[in-house]
């Protein structure tokens, strides 16, 4: 930014002088009076106290009488970028620029406008310019660091940013570039938490050298959102906005604070604020949107992504969540579309794969074999999994490229199809030239036309719209019945005290693997999401589980993936029932043994995770716990689900009330067991 000695110290123009200008007198008001020299001294001190209005008009005082005058240029240049007049700023400092072509400020402030008018690589030119001529220039490194961010080039934003504090170590605005570029490195890395812990450490040495320095205290809080630590947030944003209450960038990051803490109604009103201060703020508008979702406000919800779209068509993040309240309501064919946008929003779990292979579009002619490749979650590689069977229907030889974990399971279930681990780079067999189209799993649907709302012909085997054949997943048949008869051996040798169980002692069983319908009910449990985002509004803690666990004619199985011992042991305290936690299974590591233990099971109890994927694909009984607003996949309403032909969906009524959804459950299972008839 110019300062008011910027005339008399080393930016001044070479060869520049005023002093042939001392004498002319400037016509207008009460400014006539005033000499060339004198004007330009009072404007940089309009400029200096921010009245910017008395600035501007002394320089175009200046201009008038001295036409090519570098320094009036300059600083209105600076001027009119500052409010928002980019394209007239940019013609007035290359203007300037052409009469003192060895100035490095002209470079540095041509480059701020040109960053403002949305040309940040016009802008890296500029700024590089003003580094040829100045080395040690540290606020032209803090400004490249800005507009390499902006062009994604993190790596060399960081180095930028850290040169301009090596040459002026208190340069706020340094610390804070520096934490924004390690905040994007985290979301693009797998050193996340690393370059996380980094950027939060840049913008609290920016508030350190100006603790009221808003725009640093907001960054920070948004970090301090991505490290989960809400109430520490909460407390940057909130003075963020009391130092910057016009800042529409701050109320926005507010509401994203409010979005993550479940206070969706004063989400919406800190977004609303938000765009009152800017209406075509893109990011508010779909923050907006965000809010409206969780709310139930479906349609509201998808009006407000469309806004941030109108004004931002390559908005890929308001696409994306546009697609998830499509999906959601059943809108499939619309849903399926904005979903690849997913591919180019920055926030998405999945890079795209590095695969030189032309994307199917549903054709059979023409394909060698098709390289169907995993993406996202392991609940989400199981889910789209199933839609494999369809494309081999059609006579098209398949690849896969899955989770190293699945490659057994996936192997077993589609036999005949190739099944590859993901690795980087790739494995040198999906080189083969035979492999002549790719396409990732969650892209499967819109190329199949599943769902369709209008005018897509369906697939001739889902005229019912379930794109399943249930089971689709085969788990290690010896495997399974040796847990199952494990389990049930531990019954009845009293390892439990479970009420009602004396008649599954008294009855024999033929082999591991038969259901006896005098055998208690194996039910696995599994009360805990892993999603950093969601998991929490997913979860339901095991304190909550009294009436199930308690229920007579029913034995509980750990399905839960993670540790969670001191859970078990704090509910046999609490409730006085065991529940089996099988320690041989890692259900982290060893998927397909997990497979095994799962289809083991009568019954899977669960909130959405990737257990309740696991058991429909198997074909198992699973009864699914919902959130007000669940993943889209399970539609908002209903008790099915066109994914799982033999999931049941239990459905939270009121935001964060579980109780009357566990109660309901445990009503169906006391149901269910008491005459010990068939769970479908």
């Amino acid at each position: 930014m110019l300062r008011a000695d910027d005339r008399n110290n080393q930016d001044k123009p070479p060869g520049l002088s005023t002093c042939g200008d001392i004498g002319k007198t400037l016509s207008g008001d009460s400014y006539s009076e005033l000499t060339v020299d004198r004007a330009l001294d009072l404007a940089f001190s309009h400029y200096n106290i921010g009245r910017l209005s008395e600035a501007e008009r002394l320089c175009r005082l200046v201009l008038d009488k001295v036409p090519r005058q570098v320094d009036a240029m300059q600083l209105l240049g600076v001027i009119l970028s500052q409010t928002g007049r980019c394209t007239e700023a940019v013609q007035l400092l290359r203007k300037a620029i052409s009469q003192a072509p060895g100035h490095a400020q002209l470079y540095n402030n041509l480059g701020v406008a040109l960053h403002r008018l949305g040309k940040p690589d016009e802008a890296v030119s500029q700024f590089n310019r003003a580094l040829q001529i100045r080395p040690d220039f540290a606020k032209a490194y803090n400004n490249l660091g800005a507009a390499l961010i902006e062009l994604g080039r993190v790596d060399e934003a960081v180095i930028a940013c850290a040169e301009a504090i090596r040459l002026q170590g208190d340069l706020k605005q340094a610390h804070n570039n520096l934490g924004l570029a390690l905040k994007k490195k985290a979301a693009i890395s797998s050193c996340g938490a690393g370059s996380l812990q980094d950027a939060a450490a840049s913008f609290e040495k920016a508030i350190a050298l100006d603790p009221e320095y808003a725009e640093a205290l907001s960054n920070l809080g948004m970090v301090l959102i991505a490290q989960g630590k809400l109430k520490e947030a909460a407390d940057n944003l909130q003075k963020a906005v009391s130092l910057a209450p016009s800042s529409a960038e701050f109320r926005n990051n507010l509401g994203v604070l409010l979005n993550r803490e479940g206070r969706f109604d004063e989400a919406v009103a800190a977004s609303e604020k938000a765009i009152d201060l800017r209406p075509d703020y893109v990011e508010a508008h779909n923050n907006l949107g965000t809010a409206l979702m969780e709310l139930g406000r479906f349609a509201e919800a998808n009006a407000a992504f469309k806004k941030a779209i109108g004004i931002d068509p390559e908005c890929a993040q308001a696409h994306h969540n546009r697609s998830l309240v499509l999906l959601l309501t059943g809108q499939f064919e619309q849903g399926w579309e904005q979903y690849e946008w997913r591919w180019k929003h920055s926030g998405f779990s999945t890079p795209i794969r590095p695969f030189p292979q032309q994307w199917w579009d549903d054709a059979a002619e023409g394909v060698g074999k098709l390289l169907v490749w995993g993406e996202q979650g392991i609940g989400d590689e199981v889910q789209f999994s199933g839609l494999i069977r369809h494309i081999i229907s059609r006579g098209i030889d398949v690849v896969v490229e899955c989770d190293r974990r699945l490659v057994p399971l996936l192997a077993r279930s589609f036999a005949g199809t190739t099944v590859v681990p993901r690795r980087d780079p790739p494995a040198p067999l999906l080189e083969d030239p035979s492999i002549t189209h790719q396409i990732p799993m969650a892209s499967i649907p819109r190329v199949l036309g599943l769902f369709p709302s209008s005018g897509r012909r369906p697939l001739p085997e889902r005229g019912s719209s379930m794109p399943f054949q249930n089971p689709f997943m085969i788990p290690d048949i010896k495997q399974r019945d040796q847990f199952r008869g494990e389990y049930l051996r531990k019954i009845r040798n009293s390892r439990f005290e479970i009420p009602n169980l004396s008649r599954a002692k008294a009855a024999p069983r033929e082999t591991e693997g038969s259901r006896d319908s005098l055998d208690p009910v194996l039910v696995g449990i599994s009360w805990r999401s892993g999603n950093p985002q969601e998991g929490p509004k997913r979860s339901i803690p095991l304190e909550f589980w009294g009436p199930i666990l308690r229920l007579p004619a029913a034995c509980f199985v750990s399905l839960q993936y993670g540790r969670c011992s001191s859970e078990l042991r704090a509910a046999y305290d609490r409730f006085g029932v065991e529940i089996l936690e099988d320690k041989r299974i890692d259900s982290l590591t060893d998927l397909d043994g997990f497979a095994a233990q799962v289809a083991a099971m009568d019954l899977v109890i669960s909130v959405d995770n990737s257990t309740v994927h696991f058991a429909g694909a198997l074909g198992v009984q699973v009864w699914t716990m919902l959130p007000t607003v669940p993943d889209w996949r399970w539609g908002h309403q209903g008790e099915r689900t066109r994914w799982y032909p033999s999931m049941r969906l239990f459905r939270q009524a009121e935001r964060g009330k579980w109780e009357p959804v566990i109660s309901k459950v445990a009503e169906e299972l006391a149901r269910r067991t008491a005459g010990r008839t068939s769970l479908v």
